[in-house]
Parts: C-alpha cells; structure tokens; sequence
C-alpha cells in the first residue's frame, strides 16, 4: 500500500493459495507515476518467495494494457453482467 499523508494511493494484493494478484489499484490522480508498477513488481517478488514463476490476474480492460507492458499475456476473454451493463475483464498470466 503507499498511502501519502492519510491518503491511499495505491494498494494490492496477492493470494498464493490461488498464485493470482487478487487486487492492483492506482487513484486515478496518480496514473503514470510508476506506483502500479512498483506494487506489481512486489507482488511478482511475493510470488517469487512461494516458489512461482509465473503469475496470473483478472485484468478490467483498462488495465489490460499495463499487464501487457509487463509482460503479461491475455489468456482468456470473460464477459460480465452487471447492472443491465458488459463488463470485460482478462484472465492474464505472466510467463
């Protein structure tokens, strides 16, 4: 988490039991100032410590782009209902 004076600018989580990145947030304020990308390269080192190599996420579409300058790789297209609206999200996986 980076939080910066009682404001939480980005967060994340991993789970290992599942070896997937559960949750990767950056206010929208704070885009671009590599904070998404430090949180992702500490959650991959957490992965690294369960002995994985490779790591997955349920990416929204608009975070699609971001895994992928990452090296992550679109896996599977799911479609989501929700509220009468399509929501996209990407199952991805770091190899």
């Amino acid at each position: 988490m980076i939080v910066f004076e009682h404001k939480i600018l980005a967060y994340g989580a991993y789970s290992f039991r599942q070896n997937k990145i559960t949750q990767l947030y950056v206010d929208p304020e704070y885009q671009g100032w590599y904070f998404g990308q430090k949180l992702l390269y500490q959650l991959e080192k957490i992965a690294q410590g369960y002995g994985f190599l490779d790591v997955t996420v349920h990416a929204y579409l608009p975070a699609v782009s971001f895994f992928q300058k990452h090296h992550y790789s679109a896996i599977k297209k799911n479609s989501h209902i929700y509220q009468g609206q399509e929501i996209l999200t990407f199952f991805m996986k770091k190899l």
